[in-house]
């Protein structure tokens, strides 16, 4: 991969340090962890256990919206991320 701001015969030590800590950068694995398939792991248990526990919360969800129809808040505007509004926009009700 050529960059085209460097020649071969580049004398400008700042451009040069540039470019060795930028390639660095992207071959030290992110903070914390001490390879980028570890972060990798991390980071898809992470989002396997948010989704599970958005998976378990629908049913309890679903039983609240059930046990409080719209209907019971005529007048009262609609909080567009409450239960109803989420249940509609990722699983209907």
């Amino acid at each position: 991969m050529d960059n085209p701001m460097l020649s071969p015969k580049e004398e400008n030590p700042v451009i040069l340090w540039a470019e060795i800590y930028r390639l660095r950068a992207l071959l030290n694995p992110p903070d914390g962890f001490k390879s980028w398939q570890e972060a990798a792991t991390d980071e898809r248990l992470r989002r396997v256990t948010a989704e599970n526990e958005i998976n378990d919360a629908k049913p309890v969800m679903r039983d609240y919206a059930a046990k409080h129809p719209l209907h019971e808040y005529q007048g009262v505007e609609q909080d567009p991320n409450g239960v109803h509004a989420w249940l509609r926009r990722n699983d209907g009700l």
